[in-house]
């Protein structure tokens, strides 16, 4: 598959994403943004600051002014586009990826996430130009956005007696959590910045990642565990016990704390957030760009993705994974109540997580489904196909980052669950 993807682009460094493809990333994007003015932040992966060079290298030679924040989270990279006024932002990271990988997203103006679309598509094109290189006397300039950041972050939230365990994977968390001991007592875990990942890799999702934190949780006594993953855009929750609590209980949670308006979902989210919040739910196509597109025309005041995106109309529609935990943490501090107790209410019905399938003609397989479901009470095809009935619902949609079919359950109880599961699953393998 190409590098360029739906939402950023990504791949393996040096065989796929190098210095050269670096620097003609910075020549090619003023011209397709018509940008004058941008600024470029990344992570601490072995290789970032070396595509970081070759980016601004190329960016100036195409007479760009161009500053760094250097070391950074991609929700920083999004503050500094928008509070600084910048025409563009780039951020060199593989977000959750291996340590193997690197890669960048790109912004317009206000944090306006770019996916392949809008922008990768033209890269994607072009990379392959020979560009000569230029004389240039314009040098990258740095900026310090950390105190700026932590009181635009902080401006609603106050010191609480909470005590919070935070794994930054030895990736970027350990300047969200520099924030966070401002509001609560903060223990870390691999905190000290490492592009090697020595301690395990920086996807929360994957549960075998999470194996410390779970650990510290049962053994000592916090409130909250909070696993960033490595650009800390993305955060699942640990409670109290040492139990994963599900991203879309987290969203019915917050949620439920909101203003009457409109709020953003996922089309794999639990209907427990549309039957918790009083306002409009809008569910909308999977990826962090299309979530973001998706507020932007609704003006929505929050947007939640199953696998731990948070956004929030105050941050310019962007996804803040420590935005996120602040919201939990007023809300714990308020209710006085263990995270636990406030997520129970939610855990109504039962998931089959999401189920994965290689199969070669994927439409045709939703197509199959689709026939065989006659009586459903409500269809949605926003992402894929999602079809409602009375005590159970699903989703099946082609992924966006993977040659996958993907399938997400929901049922009333656990009997149909596995009823409707099996039955999908013929289906599809038959």
């Amino acid at each position: 598959m190409s590098v360029f993807e739906s939402y950023d682009i990504r791949g393996v460094f040096p065989k796929e994403i190098n210095e050269e493809f670096s620097y003609k990333l910075g020549r090619l994007i003023p011209k397709l943004l018509k940008c004058k003015n941008v600024v470029v932040g990344y992570d601490v992966r072995v290789s970032s600051k070396k595509l970081f060079t070759f980016l601004t290298k190329g960016l100036l030679e195409e007479n760009v002014k161009v500053t760094s924040v250097n070391a950074c989270t991609t929700p920083m990279l999004y503050f500094a586009s928008f509070f600084y006024k910048f025409d563009a932002a780039i951020m060199v990271t593989a977000s959750h990826l291996n340590k193997e990988y690197n890669g960048f997203k790109i912004c317009s103006k206000d944090a306006v996430a770019l996916g392949y679309d809008s922008i990768g598509w033209k890269l994607e094109k072009n990379i392959n130009r020979s560009f000569k290189t230029k004389k240039t006397n314009l040098k990258v300039k740095n900026l310090d956005l950390s105190k700026d950041y932590e009181n635009f972050i902080l401006n609603n939230f106050k010191k609480t007696n909470l005590k919070v365990v935070v794994d930054s994977a030895n990736m970027m968390g350990y300047l969200d959590s520099k924030i966070l001991a401002k509001v609560c007592t903060v223990k870390n875990l691999f905190d000290k910045p490492d592009g090697k990942m020595p301690n395990h890799e920086d996807n929360p999702l994957i549960e075998k990642n999470l194996k410390y934190i779970i650990k510290e949780m049962k053994e000592g006594r916090y409130d909250l565990g909070v696993a960033f993953d490595g650009d800390c855009d993305r955060v699942v929750f640990i409670d109290e016990e040492g139990s994963i609590i599900r991203s879309d209980l987290i969203a019915a949670l917050i949620s439920k704390y909101l203003p009457k308006g409109k709020i953003i979902l996922d089309s794999r989210s639990s209907k427990i957030v549309e039957g918790t919040y009083l306002g409009k739910t809008i569910r909308s196509v999977s990826g962090h760009t299309n979530i973001k597109t998706s507020m932007r025309k609704h003006q929505a005041l929050y947007g939640s993705e199953l696998s731990g995106h948070h956004f929030f109309k105050e941050f310019h529609y962007a996804d803040n994974a420590l935005l996120a935990v602040l919201y939990i943490l007023k809300i714990m501090d308020k209710e006085k109540k263990v995270i636990s107790e406030l997520v129970k209410p939610f855990k109504k019905y039962f998931v089959s997580g999401e189920l994965n399938f290689d199969v070669k003609d994927k439409d045709e397989k939703i197509m199959q489904v689709k026939d065989y479901f006659k009586n459903y009470r409500k269809i949605q095809q926003v992402d894929g196909l999602s079809l409602y009935f009375d005590d159970f619902w699903f989703n099946l949609r082609k992924s966006n980052t993977e040659d996958l079919l993907r399938l997400n359950i929901e049922a009333d109880s656990e009997d149909k669950l596995k009823e409707v599961e099996k039955t999908i699953i013929k289906i599809i393998n038959h």
